[in-house]
């Protein structure tokens, strides 16, 4: 048996080998990859200084019901989790009618 007919195993499993003669035109052209992290509305990157300082705030819900020194602990596409009064709750975004936070963030 000859040795330079078998093909050439790379024992590297983090790189890939590209002939650059041989690269299509649509390989060039793509994107870079963005992770499955979604872009962040306006209203949610306004919180998360308030998560990462624990500070309080007022939450206004569209029932009229007032919320005072509420600490956000974290949310989602669609809810809010905090505390208040020692517990912690779910707040859906869309029964929120405004958030009050202190001028000093």
């Amino acid at each position: 048996m000859k040795s330079e007919n078998r093909p050439v195993l790379s024992a590297s499993f983090n790189t890939r080998r590209v002939d650059l003669g041989k690269v299509s035109s649509h390989e060039t052209k793509k994107p870079a990859k963005q992770g499955n992290r979604r872009q962040l509305e306006q209203h949610e990157a306004s919180l998360v200084p308030l998560i990462r300082s624990k500070t309080p705030i007022n939450i206004v819900m569209i029932g009229g019901e007032r919320l005072d020194e509420v600490c956000v602990i974290g949310f989602d596409r669609y809810s809010i989790a905090i505390e208040y009064d020692g517990f912690r709750e779910t707040v859906f975004k869309s029964a929120i009618a405004r958030i009050i936070t202190p001028a000093e963030v």
